[in-house]
């Protein structure tokens, strides 16, 4: 079968796995990376990895061939990976739907300012209650009031897209922003007079979809833990208001671009501090959250609140973690005590032994997407200071914002009691944030999102 798009001509074959893996090879010797179609369950870092008896196919991208192990090195745009394998004994099915690809014609010179123009038609057609942004209201206004049960009434809780309609709803809403994120980020590169701008906004739209995300997963707590119990449902209710509101703000970035060209600029991360020493705060009175489980079970440990959990059999010896010149105490962990905070807007009082501190240095991470938030420090003489905090995910394949990695390990999950072993490594970051006041700090205040996770506090000077 044949289709014709912009310059690219497309073939879909449907071949026996053999022939299917052959013709493969041969496009990529050539240069042209190829769409494979397979079934979720041989897709290491699918969802339904595994799970056999799921129907479910998902479309990836080869762009590279590994003879040593005999995998395809891949690209998924749902998920966000790039350079990942995927054995061809992985693979399962009769025939293997693989499309190739061949430019038919030379590509034309994008009109940057028509596609924008196009894209925002998308936010400005319909009005009151059909209008995009009074349709967010209108979300928010719902999931204050849903019931769960039966939303998720004959439906597994599954992670989307095979989940029930308002999570799947959610998580489209997420992929279509990151995927806006890389169409904006190639408008960007056109030679045109707003493209540091645009830059910026595409940033600002990957940022959004992580949001989107995390608010998906605060929607699957709120069925695990009871949302009556945990408030989790109005928190989503005002994390969607929130987030459609700065949508609208990026709308109108976009709008004014295309006027001018404003000049964005962000204040980068300062990912590595020069200290004269540094001084490690003891943030265990206020964990509230069990990260860290052992894999013969008979522990608490639930960091998602799905049955996740980091394997303690991972954890370092030593408590004393060292990234650069900072130095960070970690958690004591043994499965039946709290071991991170997960955030909910705690106001957490410090006392370090300079008053004056320069930088704070937190390990952390994100479960259920990539939470980017605000810490604010508030000082003895009633001033106060905010922190943008972007964090990764604990199982994402690379990090998000340019920080390290201080602790890898392995993770589990817990069914029923069941102790599963999940063949993916996850992560715990450190970051650290220049303070400009140069004040006593009294308290800091944590941020809403119980999606991001705080393992340890220090203070540099």
């Amino acid at each position: 079968m044949l289709e014709q798009y912009h310059g690219v001509r497309a073939h879909v074959h449907s071949r026996p796995i053999n022939d299917a893996v052959t013709l493969l090879q041969e496009e990529l010797r050539a240069g042209k990376p190829s769409v494979i179609e397979l079934k979720s369950s041989c897709i290491p870092w699918d969802t339904n990895y595994t799970r056999h008896e799921t129907p479910y196919e998902h479309a990836i991208i080869a762009t590279g061939w590994d003879s040593l192990t005999q995998s395809f090195i891949c690209t998924d745009s749902w998920y966000g990976c790039e350079r990942e394998k995927i054995s061809v004994k992985e693979w399962v099915g009769e025939r293997i739907p693989v499309t190739t690809f061949m430019i038919s014609g030379k590509e034309a010179v994008p009109d940057v300012r028509d596609l924008l123009n196009k894209s925002l038609n998308h936010f400005e057609r319909g009005s009151g209650e059909n209008h995009p942004f009074s349709a967010m209201e209108k979300l928010a206004e719902d999931i204050r009031s849903l019931d769960l049960k039966a939303e998720f009434n004959g439906y597994r809780p599954l992670l989307p897209p095979y989940g029930p309609p308002i999570s799947n709803h959610l998580y489209t809403i997420s992929n279509n922003r990151k995927k806006f994120s890389v169409y904006l980020g190639y408008l960007s590169e056109q030679e045109w007079h707003g493209r540091n701008a645009l830059k910026e906004i595409a940033s600002d739209f990957k940022v959004l979809a992580e949001k989107w995300k995390i608010i998906t997963g605060v929607f699957y707590k709120a069925f695990f833990t009871g949302a009556e119990e945990s408030g989790l449902l109005k928190r989503i209710s005002l994390k969607v208001q929130e987030t459609a509101d700065l949508e609208e703000r990026l709308y109108n970035l976009i709008t004014g671009v295309l006027q001018y060209a404003p000049d964005v600029t962000r204040q980068k991360p300062q990912q590595r501090p020069t200290l004269n020493n540094c001084e490690t705060f003891e943030l265990a009175p206020w964990f509230n959250n069990t990260a860290f489980g052992s894999i013969i079970g008979g522990h608490q440990a639930d960091f998602t609140g799905t049955g996740d959990f980091f394997l303690s059999e991972d954890i370092p010896g030593d408590r004393c973690i060292q990234a650069g010149v900072v130095e960070f105490l970690f958690p004591e962990a043994d499965g039946f005590k709290p071991d991170n905070i997960s955030c909910r807007g705690q106001m957490i009082p410090v006392h370090f032994e300079k008053p004056i501190v320069g930088f704070l240095s937190i390990l952390g991470c994100g479960e259920w997407g990539c939470p980017f938030e605000s810490l604010i420090v508030h000082y003895e003489d009633m001033d106060s200071e905010q922190i943008s905090v972007k964090v990764t995910d604990w199982e994402a394949t690379k990090p998000m914002f340019g920080e390290s990695s201080i602790y890898s390990g392995r993770c589990a999950k817990n069914e029923n009691g069941v102790i599963q072993p999940l063949n993916h490594k996850v992560f715990i970051y450190d970051y650290h944030f220049k303070l400009t006041k140069l004040k006593k700090i009294q308290y800091i205040e944590l941020p809403d999102c119980s999606n991001l996770h705080l393992f340890a506090l220090s203070a540099g000077y």
